[in-house]
């Protein structure tokens, strides 16, 4: 590893006037997608092109997550979708209206984090919603995570959770674990 000095004056800077929530890279492609409080977008000449027609364009866009074929949008008032890239197609997973993050496990499911719960969306697109009815302190979730031990470890304003989700018992994470 080496240092390098960096002169600021030859970094090109510009700013644009669109609050920037989100961005994704596309690993083929190579093409960068913005979300925004406009909708979703991707990066071309320097200019942000809206992706969606404007009649479905999303909005208050609060987090993407994607693999080579689709990308996966949270909002904060819409819900889940899920972007098609080969034909361009919208589709709507879940309205949980406020998603703050979107992880992958190793089994090919999704862990989302949102202000109704952990959703836990399966590579046949099932979910399961855990919720203050399964044992969560509160349904306003920041994060999530999700180990090899199949325990899902929530984040939120009143602490961390670790629920076993096998055997669908919360476990309270203290100090001493």
């Amino acid at each position: 590893y080496e240092n390098k000095i960096i002169n600021r004056d030859s970094i090109y800077t510009k700013w644009y006037h669109n609050e920037v929530r989100a961005l994704y890279l596309h690993p083929v492609s190579k093409q960068l997608y913005v979300g925004n409080n406009q909708g979703l977008h991707y990066w071309k000449d320097e200019k942000l092109i809206p992706v969606l027609d404007t009649s479905l364009q999303l909005s208050n866009i609060s987090v993407l997550y994607g693999i080579s074929t689709h990308l996966w949008v949270g909002t904060e008032s819409s819900g889940l979708f899920i972007y098609r890239f080969k034909d361009h197609q919208l589709f709507q997973i879940s309205d949980a209206s406020y998603i703050r993050s979107i992880k992958p496990d190793e089994e090919n499911t999704l862990l989302i984090a949102s202000n109704e719960g952990v959703l836990v969306v399966d590579s046949l697109r099932e979910i399961e919603r855990y919720t203050v009815e399964d044992g969560l302190l509160t349904n306003e979730v920041q994060d999530a995570y999700y180990d090899r031990e199949r325990y899902i470890y929530v984040a939120n304003s009143e602490g961390l959770l670790k629920l076993d989700r096998s055997a669908y018992i919360q476990n309270p994470v203290s100090s001493e674990d």
